[in-house]
């Protein structure tokens, strides 16, 4: 067991979403099913919680046996787990060894290591420690990135709605005075029609009164023609009249022809000549 304990760590992170990580040896810790598998929780530390068991018991387990992890895993959570409070820790296999081997009735063998050994374990552990740092602080920087990126797309976001408002807001106000502009025409245009209407009354009173005066002089000329008329039914009557007269007169003429015709006055003038010559 010594020899796989060298150079060995349980490396710790807690992570803002999903599970913490536990790492043994650069590789995933697996949670123990010995005694707490029904937590439904990951692995946790700082306090006496099932997480913080969970992490007690998978240790205990890797470094000593499935029984001191049973028997175990309460007194180490107690005695080490509730006092871890950084979020990012390391701690060597040999401590946990040194653990079981202080504070249990078993023992895992540990052997001996020189201090090359020692300073090779620790330089290990810090570059292990200087890893972890940057793979935080690289992950940081990314979560960082992130936001600022997400802070980015949703001021752009934000840009886009207030123009598409500015946008929207212009045309409500165009189409506010259009319509302004609108009824202000017909308004306008009312009076106009009003005006128009007023003055249409006005020429229509003045025609009616030209007509009731036309009617007026008709009526005038009407009792006139009829005056007109009655005078010339009177002509027609006297001209018939002299007419008849005129036959009449035509006729007695007529006979003195005929009777000077039968008294053949060129006769009667040579008589009297010769009459006169005697």
């Amino acid at each position: 067991m010594a020899d796989s304990l060298k150079g060995k760590f349980f490396v710790a992170s807690r992570e803002i979403y999903g599970d913490n990580s536990v790492k043994y040896s650069n590789l995933d810790l697996s949670l123990t099913s010995e005694t707490y598998d029904d937590s439904g929780n990951g692995f946790n530390w700082g306090d006496t919680e099932k997480g913080s068991k969970l992490l007690a018991s998978a240790m205990l387990k890797s470094i000593g046996s499935p029984t001191i992890a049973r028997i175990y895993t309460d007194k180490y959570t107690q005695s080490v787990i509730k006092n871890i409070t950084q979020d990012n820790w390391t701690l060597e296999a040999i401590e946990v060894a040194k653990w079981i081997n202080n504070n249990t009735e078993y023992n895992v063998a540990i052997n001996e290591i020189n201090e090359e050994e020692i300073q090779a374990q620790r330089e290990e552990k810090e570059r292990l420690e200087q890893r972890l740092a940057r793979e935080k602080e690289r992950e940081a920087q990314d979560k960082e990135e992130r936001r600022i990126q997400r802070e980015k797309e949703f001021q752009e976001k934000i840009q886009e709605k207030l123009k598409e408002r500015e946008l929207a807001v212009k045309k409500e106000q165009e189409e506010h005075e259009r319509i302004e502009r609108e009824e202000e025409f017909q308004r306008q245009k009312k009076i106009e029609s009003l005006e128009d209407e007023a003055q249409v009354a006005a020429k229509a009173k003045e025609y009616k009164n030209r007509i009731i005066k036309y009617q007026n002089e008709l009526k005038k000329y009407k009792v006139k023609l009829n005056q007109y008329q009655n005078e010339i039914d009177k002509y027609k009557l006297e001209m018939e009249q002299n007419k008849e007269l005129l036959d009449e007169q035509k006729t007695e003429i007529q006979k003195y022809k005929e009777f000077i015709k039968l008294l053949n006055i060129p006769a009667l003038y040579k008589k009297f000549i010769n009459l006169n010559k005697s």
